[in-house]
């Protein structure tokens, strides 16, 4: 802050007076101005009324007294209008004056505020400059003692390298012994990988080892079926294991929902009877083959399918149930049922049925 008694302030304090006598006398020119304007206007009716006259009366000439019409005098108006131009000059001329003072006065405020921020920015540099001054000595002082610091601290660090180095040649080594870790735990890592994905397929061929097989979408196999209603088909062995007994009764089931036909049939020793009871309702000799094998009879065999434009029915519908059953044994496996329709010589139109050990 700029105290009251500083030269600034007096500097200040003249400014704003002359301002003020400047305005005051400006105010007085405004004013006789306006005062000149209203008193030329005051004229105007009367100069108005003269033209209106000599608009309507022709020239005579008085001092004769006769009536002799002369070419009308152009003074008079032109003498209005000059009256008019004077009015309306004096009242442009009074309005320009005041807004040139007023425009005057906002740029004396702007550079008297210029002016002030100035004089304020200066004392505040000042100060600044002093403060900036007992800084730089105080860091002078620091920078001196800081000196004497540093020249010990060269002697410290001359041994703290030597230590350093014997420090960098062991660090080396570490590194070194921390690489070939690194790869030795990687080489790890990957056969742990690699045994866990072992672990995980045996665990997965275990489950589907323990798993017994049965069918899914009995609905869809049934459905793809029933279009060979009344096919006849028989069951020519059976592992001898419940699970793989299960699944024949399962396939038995679905053929005779899809309306196939069961014959009755006995075999001899050693044949096994699937539903129990004193009576043989379905005795089917045991065998040794694994997976589900669908076998049909063709009087030429295999060789005489590709010579016909059409399937017997029965071999179509053996084809059907050994696609069917393809998809729709769980857990799946590629050998639970043979790639192929196994066809053999023969006259039988029954559809061979052949329950294995599960692959």
């Amino acid at each position: 802050m700029i105290s009251p008694s500083s030269p600034l302030d007096a500097v200040d304090h003249l400014r704003l007076c002359l301002e003020a006598l400047s305005a005051l006398w400006f105010s007085r020119v405004k004013y006789t101005g306006y005062a000149v304007f209203v008193g030329c206007a005051m004229e105007l009716p009367e100069t108005f009324d003269t033209i209106k006259k000599w608009w309507r009366t022709p020239g005579k000439d008085q001092e004769r007294g006769d009536c002799k019409e002369e070419e009308k005098n152009w003074k008079i108006p032109l003498a209005g209008i000059g009256l008019i131009v004077i009015v309306v000059g004096i009242w442009l001329e009074t309005y320009a004056e005041g807004k040139v003072s007023d425009i005057d006065t906002l740029l004396r405020s702007h550079e008297s505020e210029k002016l002030t921020a100035a004089e304020s920015e200066a004392a505040s540099a000042v100060r600044d400059a002093g403060t900036a001054k007992h800084s730089a000595d105080t860091a002078m002082a620091d920078a001196t003692r800081a000196k004497d610091a540093s020249t010990k601290a060269i002697g410290s660090a001359d041994t703290a390298l030597v230590t350093a180095s014997s420090a960098r040649r062991e660090a080396d080594s570490v590194e070194r012994d921390i690489v070939l870790a690194k790869t030795e735990a990687a080489d790890v890592e990957a056969h742990l990988a690699d045994a866990l994905r072992q672990v995980a397929a045996a665990k997965a061929d275990l489950d589907r080892i323990k798993t017994p097989r049965t069918l899914i979408d009995v609905t869809g196999l049934i459905g793809s079926l029933e279009k060979f209603k009344g096919t006849e088909y028989i069951f020519v062995s059976v592992f001898p294991d419940s699970e793989s007994i299960d699944l024949l009764k399962s396939i038995d089931a679905v053929l005779k929902k899809a309306g196939w036909k069961r014959p009755r049939s006995a075999y001899g020793e050693p044949a096994i009877n699937v539903y129990g009871g004193f009576v043989a309702d379905l005795s089917v000799p045991t065998g040794v083959n694994l997976g589900v094998q669908v076998s049909v009879d063709h009087p030429q065999g295999i060789e005489g399918i590709h010579q016909i434009p059409q399937l017997p029915q029965h071999l179509q519908a053996g084809n059907a149930l050994r696609v069917g059953l393809t998809k729709a044994i769980f857990p799946p496996s590629v050998n639970d049922v043979d790639g192929k329709l196994v066809v053999a010589k023969g006259m039988s139109t029954v559809v061979q049925i052949a329950v294995g050990k599960k692959p």
